[in-house]
């Protein structure tokens, strides 16, 4: 799937001209925040309460990847 990533990123920061991508994670989901950081994701912060799902309220973790960010990462990194 990390292959699909990087294309999908690609797409969404040069021809959508997005400058920024955002992803909120359930602070248990250990894999994912990990995965997103190995994409070029940075950590911002917790966000209280911030998701709704089957019936509770959850504690998220907010990552976000930034186009400059993204054309630096990608340009000097190979992703395994």
């Amino acid at each position: 799937m990390t292959e699909a990533k990087v294309p999908m990123h690609s797409f969404g920061f040069n021809k959508m001209e997005l400058n920024r991508i955002e992803s909120v994670v359930r602070l248990t989901n250990i894999s994912a925040m990990k995965y997103l950081i190995k994409l070029g994701f940075q950590e911002e912060g917790i966000l209280r309460e911030g998701s709704f799902f089957k019936g509770h309220f959850h504690d998220v973790k907010l990552l976000s990847l930034l186009k400059k960010d993204f054309l630096g990462f990608s340009a000097g990194s190979s992703i395994t």
